[in-house]
C-alpha cells in the first residue's frame, strides 16, 4: 500500500517541482528585466546630458577667451610702445634744447626696459 501511495503522489511531487522551477526562472526573469530596465534607463539619461550638452557653445566660449587674450595682448603691445615713444620723445626734445647730457645708447636701452611692461 506504501508503494501506491507514491506512486500517487509522484505526479504531485513533479508538478511541485516543476512549478517551483518555473517560478524560479520567473524571478530571474524579473530581475533580469529590471536590470535591463535600469540600464536602459541610464543610458538614456547619459544621452540626454550628452545632447543637452552644445559642442557650439564651448566653441563659443574658446573663441571669446581667445579674443580677450588677443585684446589683453594687444592692449599690452600698445601700452609698451607708448612708453617707448615717450622716452623717446623726451630723450629728443632734451637734445632739442641743447641739453648737455644726452644719454649713451646703453642707457636710452636701459631706459626702455625700465619702463617696458
Amino acid at each position: 500500500m506504501h508503494l501506491r501511495s507514491s506512486m500517487h503522489t509522484s505526479p504531485g511531487v513533479r508538478v511541485t517541482r516543476m512549478l517551483e522551477q518555473k517560478l524560479t526562472e520567473a524571478k530571474s526573469k524579473k530581475d533580469t528585466l529590471k536590470a535591463r530596465a535600469k540600464s536602459a534607463a541610464a543610458s538614456r539619461q547619459i544621452n540626454d546630458m550628452i545632447q543637452g550638452l552644445n559642442t557650439s557653445n564651448a566653441l563659443t566660449a574658446f573663441e571669446k577667451m581667445e579674443e580677450k587674450v588677443m585684446a589683453l595682448e594687444a592692449e599690452s603691445e600698445a601700452t609698451l610702445q607708448v612708453r617707448i615713444a615717450a622716452v623717446l620723445l623726451v630723450s629728443s626734445a632734451q637734445h632739442m634744447r641743447g641739453a648737455i647730457f644726452t644719454p649713451p645708447s646703453s642707457e636710452r636701452a636701459s631706459l626702455l626696459r625700465h619702463f617696458a611692461v
